[in-house]
């Protein structure tokens, strides 16, 4: 952890150094321009004690608005949607931990997945299909979709 900046001895200068870009940061939010605030919040930068008691002050002057027109996701809320295709990714490491290929893991998730809503939307049989009806029923978006993300999460 970071150690409180002597303003009277400019000590520790590595401190003092990693306190400056916050210091311009926040007093761009002041004018209203956040971008660089946000950037820095989202980096590696150290957030020494003195940068962050600058940032609670900033926060505490200002009222938190949302701008006009669609507002984007927050970044800690999660669709229907992105939550089953992230289960599904899980499942896929799980059978790829378990040692299946990639397409094979891939598969098995997208059955599972498939399973698990036939048997919420009421179908008695939804445990009993076999894995070749299964597929019948799997569509080639949910397949290139869950395949797309695999893929992306490797790189």
């Amino acid at each position: 952890m970071s150690e409180r900046i002597n303003w009277q001895s400019g000590q520790p200068m590595a401190a003092v150094q990693a306190y400056v870009p916050w210091r311009e940061a926040v007093e761009k939010g002041d004018a209203g321009d956040l971008a660089a605030l946000v950037a820095l919040l989202r980096s590696d930068a150290e957030l020494g004690p003195d940068a962050r008691d600058l940032v609670a002050d900033l926060l505490s002057r200002h009222r938190l608005a949302k701008r006009k027109g669609g507002q984007p996701n927050k970044a800690y809320r999660v669709t229907l949607k992105e939550g089953k295709l992230r289960v599904a990714v899980k499942l896929v490491e799980y059978y790829r931990a378990k040692g299946m290929s990639a397409e094979d893991a891939v598969a098995a998730a997208l059955r599972d997945n498939k399973r698990d809503a036939l048997e919420i939307e009421g179908d008695p049989r939804a445990r009993t299909y076999s894995d070749e009806q299964i597929d019948e029923l799997i569509t080639d978006k949910e397949t290139d979709l869950l395949e797309n993300r695999v893929r992306r999460g490797r790189k």
